[in-house]
Order: C-alpha cells, then sequence, then structure tokens
C-alpha cells in the first residue's frame, strides 16, 4: 500500500508549487488591484495550489514509509511539505474571507518562504545533500592501455559502477543510505548493513545485480541502464579476489573465462599508436581446434570482428600437447600473452612459428638475452613486453634492426638505466618505455599530504636545524 500509493508523489509533487508559482507572480504583478480579471484568478490558483499541495502531502507521507532515503532528510522535507499545505490553506482562507491585507501580505510571504525550504528540502532528497555546492565532479573512465597492469578495481569495476550505480547510489544522492563511489563506501554498507561477501552468492550487492528484471529487488531498478553479462561477472570476479586492496590484473586469479572478457578490453598501449594487423587475409581457425585450446585454459578470442587473427592469452604453464595444438594455429595468432611463461625449447620453437605475430607480452618470464635475441626472427612484430624480466641493454641491441618494431616495455628489466639514454640513440624509430614516469611539479601546483609524509618532513627539517 505504502509503495503504491507513495508513486504517485513524484507526479503531484510539481503541481502545487508551478501552481503557487503562478499565483505569486499574479499578485506581484497585480500588487494595486487594479486588474479585475487577475483579482478573481488568483482566489482559484490558490484554491487549486492548497488541494494539490494535500494530494502531494499525503502521496509523500506513503512514500516516506517506503524507506531508501535517510531518515532526517526524509523526515524534515515531510514536515515542511505538511507546513506548506497548512499555509496555502490559510492564504486561501484570507483571501476568501478577505482578511486585512497586511494579514494577506504576511501569508503571502510565509507561503512563498515555506516553498523555497520544501522545494530545497526535496532537491536534498533527490540530488543529494551538496546540490547546491556547485561542485561539479565528472568522472573521467580511465583507459585500460595493458590489461595486466590495470588495477582490478579502480580501471575495470569502478566505470562499470559509475555508469550504472552511482545515478542513485554516491556522493550526489545515497538511495539506502548507500554509496558505491569508493572501495571504503561499498565497505561500510547501507541501511540493511553490508553487501558483499568474498562469496559473491553471499553477496547482497550481486545478488541484486543477477536477479531477474521484473524481480523488485533487482538493481539497477527498471528502466536504468543495466549492466550486461560480462560486467556482471566482472563483479563476480572482484569480490572473490581481496577487495579491499586494489591489486593489478596479474596479481589477481584469473579463470579462462574471465581472462577472455579481459582480452576484450585491451586497448593500444599508447595514444596516436597504431598496431597494424597483417594486410593478408587468412583462413580461419577450425573451431574444434579453438575449443580444444579453450577448455584447456588458453584463451583465444578474434583481435576485432570479422577477424580471423587470434589474440591468444597464455596460462602460468603449458604441457607439450598444447603447445603442439598452438602450433596448429599459429597462422593465426597476432597478439600473444606469454606471461610467467616458462621459456624452454619447446616454447621458444612455438613461438618462433608464429610468423604473423604483432605483439607479445613476455613479462615476468623467463626470457633472457639469449633468447630474446630469437625474437628478431618473428617479421611483423611491432611490440615486446619484456617488464620484470632479466633482459640487460645486451639483449635488447640485438633488437634494433628489426624493421617493423615500433616499441619495447622493458619496466623493472635489468636494463641498464645508465645505458639507456645509449641505447635510445641505437633504436632511432623505436620507443623504449622504462615505466619510470616522473611528472613534473610547478610553483602553481597544489601538493596534498598525508600525516606519514608531513611527520616525516618534519623530522628531516629538525635533523637539518641541528646540523647548523
Amino acid at each position: 500500500m505504502n509503495h503504491l500509493i507513495g508513486q504517485f508523489h513524484p507526479i503531484l509533487v510539481h503541481l502545487p508549487i508551478g501552481i503557487l508559482i503562478i499565483a505569486i507572480v499574479f499578485k506581484l504583478w497585480n500588487r494595486k488591484g487594479n486588474n479585475e480579471i487577475i483579482e478573481k484568478i488568483i482566489p482559484s490558483l490558490v484554491g487549486a495550489a492548497w488541494i494539490a499541495s494535500i494530494a502531494t502531502a499525503f502521496t509523500g507521507y506513503f512514500l516516506s514509509r517506503v524507506g531508501g532515503y535517510e531518515n532526517e532528510l526524509v523526515n524534515n522535507h515531510k514536515w515542511s511539505g505538511f507546513i506548506l499545505a497548512g499555509l496555502i490553506g490559510v492564504l486561501f482562507i484570507s483571501i476568501i474571507k478577505r482578511w486585512r491585507p497586511l494579514t494577506q501580505d504576511i501569508a503571502w510571504m510565509l507561503n512563498a518562504v515555506s516553498l523555497l525550504v520544501t522545494g530545497h528540502l526535496g532537491g536534498q532528497l533527490t540530488h543529494g545533500v551538496d546540490y547546491l555546492s556547485f561542485n561539479f565532479k565528472t568522472y573521467h573512465k580511465p583507459v585500460v592501455k595493458n590489461i595486466d597492469s590495470a588495477l582490478v578495481y579502480r580501471d575495470l569495476i569502478e566505470p562499470i559502477l559509475a555508469d550504472k550505480c552511482w545515478s542513485c547510489h554516491s556522493y550526489e544522492k545515497q538511495k539506502g543510505m548507500l554509496r558505491l563511489d569508493g572501495i571504503d563506501h561499498i565497505l561500510k554498507g547501507g541501511k540493511h548493513g553490508d553487501i558483499i561477501s568474498t562469496q559473491p552468492d553471499q553477496s547482497k550487492m550481486y545478488h541484486r545485480l543477477t536477479l531477474p528484471k521484473s524481480a523488485d529487488d533487482h538493481m539497477p531498478p527498471s528502466g536504468q541502464p543495466q549492466p550486461t553479462n560480462e560486467e556482471i561477472k566482472l563483479i563476480g570476479w572482484w569480490l572473490e579476489n581481496d577487495i579491499t586492496k586494489d591489486k593489478p590484473v596479474f596479481m589477481a586469479n584469473t579463470t579462462p573465462e574471465i581472462k577472455s572478457i579481459l582480452a576484450e578490453m585491451i586497448e593500444d598501449e599508447k595514444p596516436g599508436m597504431s598496431i597494424a594487423l597483417p594486410i593478408m587475409e587468412i583462413a580461419p581457425v577450425d573451431p574444434k581446434l579453438l575449443l580444444s585450446l579453450n577448455q584447456g585454459g588458453i584463451v583465444s578470442v578474434p583481435v576485432s570482428q570479422n577477424s580471423n587473427y587470434l589474440n591468444v592469452i597464455l596460462p602460468d604453464s603449458l604441457n607439450a600437447l598444447q603447445w603442439a595444438s598452438l602450433r596448429n594455429a599459429g597462422k593465426n595468432i597476432a597478439w600473444l600473452s606469454a606471461r610467467k611463461i616458462k621459456l624452454n625449447d619447446t616454447a621458444m620453437n612455438t613461438i618462433l612459428q608464429f610468423d604473423h605475430l604483432t605483439r607479445i607480452d613476455l613479462s615476468h618470464s623467463t626470457i633472457n638475452d639469449t633468447s630474446v635475441q630469437k625474437l628478431t626472427a618473428l617479421p611483423m612484430l611491432q611490440v615486446i613486453n619484456l617488464n620484470s624480466t632479466k633482459v640487460t641493454e645486451k639483449g635488447l641491441t640485438s633488437l634494433a634492426n628489426m624493421k617493423s618494431l615500433q616499441t619495447l616495455y622493458v619496466y623493472n628489466s635489468k636494463v641498464n638505466k645508465q645505458a639507456l639514454a645509449q641505447l635510445q640513440h641505437v633504436f632511432h624509430n623505436i620507443v623504449i618505455d622504462t615505466g619510470n614516469y616522473i611528472v613534473p611539479t610547478f610553483p602553481s601546483d597544489t601538493v596534498e599530504y598525508t600525516y606519514e609524509q608531513l611527520a616525516k618532513d618534519k623530522k628531516a627539517k629538525a635533523a637539518a636545524d641541528s646540523l647548523k
């Protein structure tokens, strides 16, 4: 009953506001009472506003019993609405009974003030308590350039929540006293307690996402943007990992299905950099072979729609039969993620048969200076990721004459920093990305200090002063 009657409140709420504003405008316009027609219209307008305000307050009362909003805000708006309805009634009676002009003027002013207060409190309920702060916050979706180093929450999960959930659960609005615009807020829960669990099936948040859209408890509500099946699976995967720590993808436990979903999210590593696919057409891989690869934990998906070239993501270890299966699909493999792979002779000889390979990720693998030289046999290779490997500047030098190579990633490798400048002269048209980005600061910049950093600075300053 509460929900049935309360749902009419948003429909009726603007009627008394609009009618009363028109009446106030007419009253101000005809202050001296010279226009008889307007004088006759004003009582009808005020009477209509009174009836509409009673209906609005009545439906609003039932809506307040449904819940989902902070009690204090609801009560403030509810009682201000009751007071406004009463004041409109007093104003209507004062006009009909022809009370003294001064009394009527006071009634008009009280109605105007009450209308502003009630509208403001309603705005706080609908748009958040700080909706008039003019502090416009715009969420900018992060660009995922390397899926392995992407942070699970910040780069993958938060954009989903921002798009599908923040309209009702963020700093602007906290329906059910719940915010989903930050891990701290998510962990805090809402009016009905905790909403997450490390087991998705026991998580209220995940449960509501997976309910049928026709269910009353399904979230987001019907008519709002809905998350895709892939996005829901990513949220479940995020919950299964330790959400209190926003870890990079490569540190999270992933299944072949999740790897497949993540593979679709990979974007080019550098703005404006194009990783071209081979121009020659090629026959598709036998579907049975693809199925066999995926069942063995090897993710293989098209690099783009209507393309027979594959993006292949390998598990941490493969047996001889799996490497043999990969050789059968070798002509179709354009992108290869071989992170954490132990590059024995079987592995290396198989990779060197991928003639159409344009991008390879060997980060955290066992590749070294000897084996990296063999990559020169791949004629179309454009991007090589050697992050966190034992490759040194000696091994890199052997790649300098690769005509197709565009970018080398060597963050946390054994490449000597002092040798980088000299290497850049050797690699004329090849970008060597060390990952050690330093953002310059300027006098006009605002620097945010933590208490810990401030304490360290104070100790350092005290030590320096003691030496003077």
